[in-house]
């Protein structure tokens, strides 16, 4: 079983510095997020009232894989809901037996920097991930990419290998085409090799993926002679690009007026 939580106190702050019109964002819900064992969380709980009072997103239903698709929540974590005292029963792990002959281990704020103990967030808890580090990105999220609907979500993982993996399997299917720079970080390519996914490379400039060119790419897409649907996810890095270099323009980002292809 997982330690308690820590508790979270979520107080209010105001920015002033987000979003091109320089609008003040009320910040944050107040009170404690929830504690216990495998503390519950979710990014819903660390958005600012503003954000939900914006559209949601375009669903993304028609695009999942038929992995996606078969896939049921945990069984396990959602039986949770119903563990109203989730203590162990053996020998010595009942309430007074915890209580006479076990160790309270507390965690401080500055534990860390005094050289006290360690807090290590690696043990069982709610899949959406650890509640202190979810909080900090959605508040990150808010403030810095502004998203423009309501129902965004952040979802933390091990690295950038694993999570552009688990993308390919929610979105694509064994012989699908995806999108990238003609110049394509190695590891992304190898992460999609074994599955049986290919490639579509689009063209490049000194600033990046040349959007004029996925456009005729996608416009002049032959399912027959390739074999495959036209693709629907693209793989692209605006800022820093692996391995060129090429960062983005704002102009370049801002592109909008190519019609659908």
């Amino acid at each position: 079983m997982s330690p308690s939580a820590v508790d979270i106190k979520v107080q209010g702050a105001t920015n002033t510095t987000a979003g091109d019109n320089n609008a003040l964002v009320a910040w944050r819900k107040s009170g404690a997020v929830p504690t216990g064992t495998a503390a519950f969380s979710i990014i819903d709980m660390f958005k600012s009232p503003t954000c939900f009072t914006r559209p949601k997103a375009k669903g993304l239903d028609p695009h999942l894989s038929l992995e996606a698709k078969s896939r049921k929540p945990s069984s396990l974590k959602g039986a949770a809901r119903f563990l109203s005292r989730p203590v162990p029963k053996a020998p010595k792990f009942s309430g007074e037996g915890t209580h006479a002959s076990g160790t309270t281990i507390t965690v401080g704020e500055h534990d860390i920097k005094e050289e006290k103990s360690l807090f290590v967030a690696l043990n069982y808890a709610q899949s959406i991930g650890f509640a202190q580090m979810v909080h900090f990105i959605a508040e990150h999220t808010e403030i810095i990419h502004d998203p423009p609907y309501s129902d965004w979500h952040c979802y933390l993982t091990v690295g950038n290998e694993l999570a552009w993996g688990a993308t390919l399997r929610i979105f694509c299917e064994r012989g699908d085409y995806i999108l990238t720079e003609e110049y394509a970080f190695a590891s992304a390519l190898e992460t999609a090799a074994p599955l049986g996914i290919r490639i579509a490379a689009v063209k490049m400039d000194e600033q990046g993926l040349l959007p004029e060119d996925m456009y005729e790419l996608l416009s002049n897409w032959d399912e027959k002679a390739r074999s495959a649907a036209k693709p629907h996810l693209l793989y692209t890095v605006p800022s820093g690009q692996s391995p060129t270099g090429a960062t983005e323009s704002a102009q370049r980002r801002r592109v909008q007026s190519l019609p659908e292809a």
